[in-house]
């Protein structure tokens, strides 16, 4: 590693200078790709509540094959990712205390299953999660530690997996809207298609029938004048021989 550092304080009557002996370290391990390596180290017995504390971190360092599942029937593994590690601790009279987080980014994760259906759900919801955290914190006396774990890893899984079904479920409502449309569509195409084939015919009927009435109608018309014309000429041809009889002519 490129490390560079410092060492202040030591002495055998730290209470005589008033100050914590203090090591401090800094630097990366480029081999490894560690980067910005730091150690901050403080004895502090100085004080009347002796202790000591530690600070220790990672800017950056690669992780790989971390298994997170391994049954019978589903393995998760993270592949890959680039991580950031921080450490503090105290040791002091009532025992130790630690905090730790580990945050990962660029997380690539791989599946194994028996089942392919459920390799594919897994690998799709494992692709939303670009990050997560690993934390921990230990309290007690250092040979019974009582450790408390957390991560925001299953409820990434949980939140990528209700994305997932609403998003599946939306795609399912709209190809069945699309599916009731398109029938419903040709229904109505068909429904209409038959109106107007009948509205056609029916058309078709009720102007022929509307010609033959017109035709008659003209028929009766005309020979009601004719025979209105026939009367007239009769009672004006008896009119005339009445009057040749009347006056003689």
């Amino acid at each position: 590693g490129d490390l560079s550092g410092t060492l202040t304080h030591v002495t055998d009557d730290p209470g005589y200078i008033k100050k914590p002996a203090t090591l401090e370290i800094a630097g990366n391990f480029p081999k490894e790709n560690f980067k910005g390596v730091k150690l901050k180290l403080q004895v502090n017995h100085h004080i009347k509540e002796t202790n000591e504390t530690l600070l220790f971190s990672i800017e950056d360092y690669p992780v790989k094959g971390i298994r997170l599942s391994n049954s019978s029937k589903v393995g998760v593994t993270m592949s890959r990712a680039n991580s950031q590690f921080n450490l503090n601790g105290r040791h002091g009279q009532n025992g130790v205390e630690l905090s730790l987080r580990n945050d990962f980014r660029q997380a690539q994760f791989k599946v194994d299953s028996s089942s392919e259906k459920t390799k594919e759900i897994l690998d799709e919801i494992l692709k939303d999660i670009n990050s997560a955290y690993l934390s921990a914190k230990a309290k007690g006396p250092v040979s019974s530690l009582n450790w408390d774990i957390s991560s925001n890893i299953g409820t990434q899984i949980s939140s990528s997996l209700k994305s997932l079904l609403e998003r599946k479920i939306n795609d399912i409502k709209s190809k069945l809207k699309n599916s009731v449309e398109q029938r419903v569509g040709e229904a109505k195409l068909k429904l209409k298609n038959k109106i107007s084939k009948l509205e056609n015919q029916y058309k078709s009927k009720i102007n022929s029938e509307k010609n033959k009435a017109e035709s008659k109608l003209d028929e009766l018309s005309k020979s009601v004048t004719q025979k209105s014309k026939e009367k007239s000429n009769k009672i004006l041809d008896k009119g005339k021989k009445k009057l040749k009889k009347l006056f003689k002519f």
